[in-house]
């Protein structure tokens, strides 16, 4: 999910603007939290209102203000990545029901081999369903957590909103071409902990400007469009083209013949989406005060009855 090969390059690259925060240091900020993977993270795990009420109690805890945000109507553009990940779950249900029934004709470490396939398996057919969301949506409503949806992907509107918040919690690295100065990864629920990003200084340590990293980053291939050759491969013809050139990096690559003109104008539009200039991501989105908010003890109390919590 997101640019591809993205992650490996910039820790290869970048270690120093890379760091594992404790979120204590983040009291009283306002953060963006692109809801979904935790939302099949959660479920994969077998208890997502649970899991989702901790998330929300470390946040309060430590006085942070999350927005919560779902994602909306996928853009057209993303099509063809929605398909194909509608045909993997797919296959990887049918590969799990075909080894679920031979199961019995395995015994010692090969049972145990199979079983562990089977595992891998069931997490790739996760699906959240509708009662799903709503659920944690009365979970935040009851909890004083502020949620809005998307009017298109939900990284598109963190990215909109950097200016607004301290930074950006997701998994999904498409958040890095959208500009936002901090992006916090890997949250975890058991130390209180996340992976603090700093853009700034990565764009620095790389030499980039921005323009330039996004530039860099629709070349890499994503959810939007694929690339036969990776990130690092682009960085280096980036290097050069700094050393002979001052057109953008996406003319040059079409100038030497490295990118057709039909793969320019594809990545040209998605470097558009990167920067806003096609779509408009607070179309139909409310003014959302970023704070937490009351707590109704009672409908609280009722969705987490819901969840199995038991009261005295």
């Amino acid at each position: 999910m997101g640019i591809h090969l993205l992650q490996t390059f910039i820790t290869s690259l970048n270690d120093r603007s890379i760091k594992e925060r404790h979120l204590r240091e983040f009291s009283n900020k306002k953060i963006t939290i692109d809801i979904s993977i935790y939302l099949y993270r959660f479920k994969e795990m077998g208890n997502l209102l649970e899991n989702m009420y901790l998330m929300c109690s470390i946040f309060r805890y430590y006085n942070i203000h999350p927005l919560f945000i779902f994602d909306g109507k996928h853009l057209k553009n993303k099509n063809q990545t929605i398909q194909k990940r509608k045909e993997n779950r797919k296959q990887a249900q049918t590969t799990f029901i075909e080894l679920k029934r031979k199961l019995h004709t395995f015994t010692g470490n090969d049972r145990i081999n199979i079983e562990v396939k089977m595992d891998e398996l069931r997490k790739q057919f996760i699906t959240v369903t509708k009662d799903d969301i709503k659920n944690v949506k009365e979970l935040f409503e009851s909890y004083g957590i502020t949620y809005i949806t998307a009017t298109h992907e939900a990284d598109e509107l963190c990215g909109a909103l950097n200016k607004e918040v301290h930074a950006c919690l997701t998994e999904d690295t498409d958040i890095m071409a959208y500009g936002c100065k901090r992006i916090f990864r890997y949250f975890s629920l058991m130390k209180h902990t996340v992976v603090v990003y700093n853009m700034d200084l990565i764009l620095n340590n790389l030499n980039m400007t921005l323009s330039d990293f996004q530039e860099l980053c629709v070349c890499s291939g994503n959810d939007y469009i694929s690339s036969d050759k990776n990130i690092f491969y682009y960085y280096d013809l980036y290097r050069l083209y700094k050393r002979t050139t001052q057109t953008g990096f996406l003319e040059w690559l079409l100038q030497k013949r490295y990118i057709s003109l039909q793969d320019y104008h594809k990545r040209r539009e998605i470097y558009d989406l990167y920067t806003f200039k096609t779509t408009d991501p607070f179309k139909g989105i409310r003014y959302t005060l970023i704070k937490n908010k009351y707590i109704k003890k009672d409908k609280l109390m009722c969705v987490l009855k819901k969840a199995g919590f038991i009261f005295p």
